[in-house]
């Protein structure tokens, strides 16, 4: 029975996720794809640092590196890093995120289920 409870929340979470995670998504595919049609195999920013060997062959993708310095950087790497900082507040914008005041299903089963199994072990529940 609890675990069949647990099931049921995690569904509901995971289809809460998915579900303001896709406009989100595709707002971020489109950006990818119109910036990429513009800028895509040109260096557009220089990091501050020089890249080891495995860093340059993330940071220089999709550039021709012959003529490149160490710490040039494509449009692909600083996306992606731009993109993991600011995709929450992007989602809050587009409102898509999970609103605040909605607990998550799996903490509030997680503490009812504690409380079963206190109550069945004859344990104090504060």
């Amino acid at each position: 029975m609890l675990a069949k409870d647990l099931r049921t929340k995690s569904m509901q979470l995971f289809q809460l996720k998915y579900k303001s995670s896709m406009p989100t998504a595709i707002a971020f595919m489109t950006c990818l794809f119109l910036l990429n049609s513009t800028w895509g195999g040109q260096p557009i920013a220089t990091l501050p640092f020089s890249a080891n060997s495995l860093l340059k062959m993330v940071t220089q993708r999709g550039l021709d590196s012959s003529a490149l310095p160490d710490n040039a950087c494509s449009l692909p790497f600083f996306y992606m890093a731009c993109s993991l900082a600011l995709k929450e507040n992007v989602s809050r914008f587009l409102g898509n995120g999970i609103p605040r005041g909605v607990e998550n299903p799996i903490l509030v089963s997680a503490k009812e289920m504690e409380g079963k199994i206190s109550e069945r072990l004859g344990l104090k529940t504060d």
